[in-house]
């Protein structure tokens, strides 16, 4: 565990420790981690192009040292994987699938930090402990993904049906660079805990319902896009559901998804509350010949059509 260069396929299983002072090994082949120790200082890198699985039973430990992906990474089978005093790094252009139930568990200050992109693929519960920063992609394809130390979001997090993004009842606010979008649900824990939005807000895939667990907070830099296909809520048009209150600011794109043209007399809720609904939006943009007018009602905003188009 102390060659530098040269290393290509490497299968480690029971405790790998450095013995140099510094200690880095590059796998520029294929990394297969089944279980055990990785510890000592330094740190293992993944380099682009190469691939890895980790987990099969057991826990991975990595432990006072860092793993850098700039590959492509597996965490599979019924592994957890415990970081303590470890700094694990998702790199821009890594990927970094998630095919396992268990938990990333957290210890002496241990983090997460992702450029590139992580997806969520399993079906259940898979816990994030460490501190976890994101300038790149998460994709939640299936179950839940919680995060237990996430007060910020500067990349993009995107939800498939059905997915769940959970920050185990804290809040969450996505900066300016950040991107919310798909149409799961972000749960931040229901009442008393809120998602701030100072950047883009996009519910839906083409179109769909994106369920907010808590309040909602619009920044006046934030940018809400809502296709309209159709008269169907959450199938044929987006829509945000939130199970809190809403307060808006920013703007409101309203996007034609298909051929579709609304005519007199149609109303289109896009976003609903079960609390209340407040504040407006400062700029309304919309594809159509005649004005969609926003109705900002005391729990939901409704657009509706004032003259044939």
């Amino acid at each position: 565990f102390q060659a530098e260069d040269g290393i290509r396929d490497v299968a480690v299983t029971g405790v790998q420790t450095c013995a140099l002072p510094i200690c880095a090994l590059t796998v520029t082949g294929s990394l297969v981690w089944q279980n055990g120790t990785m510890q000592g200082s330094g740190s293992t890198t993944l380099a682009t192009g190469a691939s890895g699985i980790i987990g099969t039973t057991g826990v991975l430990s990595l432990v006072n040292r860092g793993l850098t992906n700039r590959g492509s990474l597996l965490w599979a089978g019924n592994s957890s994987f415990a970081l303590s005093g470890a700094g694990f790094v998702n790199a821009a252009g890594a990927s970094f699938v998630i095919q396992n139930d268990q938990s990333i568990t957290s210890g002496n200050g241990a983090t997460i930090a992702n450029a590139g992109v992580i997806v969520k693929n399993s079906t259940a519960l898979s816990t994030v402990l460490p501190a976890f920063t994101n300038t790149g992609t998460v994709n939640v394809n299936g179950g839940t993904l919680q995060f237990n130390s996430f007060p910020t979001n500067d990349g993009a997090l995107v939800l498939a049906n059905g997915a769940v993004l959970s920050t185990n009842a804290n809040s969450l606010t996505s900066s300016a660079t950040g991107l919310l979008a798909g149409s799961g649900t972000f749960n931040v824990g229901g009442a008393g805990r809120t998602l701030t939005v100072n950047g883009a807000l996009q519910p839906g895939n083409s179109a769909g319902r994106l369920a907010i667990n808590g309040n909602l907070v619009l920044g006046a830099g934030s940018v809400t896009s809502v296709e309209l296909g159709g008269t169907t809520q959450g199938t044929n048009y987006d829509w945000i559901d939130v199970t809190g209150n809403a307060s808006l600011a920013g703007t409101l794109n309203i996007v034609n998804l298909g051929t579709f043209s609304p005519t007199a007399g149609q109303n289109f809720v896009v976003l609903s509350t079960s609390g209340s609904v407040g504040g407006v939006f400062a700029t309304v943009n919309q594809p159509f010949a005649s004005l969609l007018t926003p109705t900002y009602n005391a729990a939901n905003l409704t657009l509706g059509t004032q003259a044939a188009l």
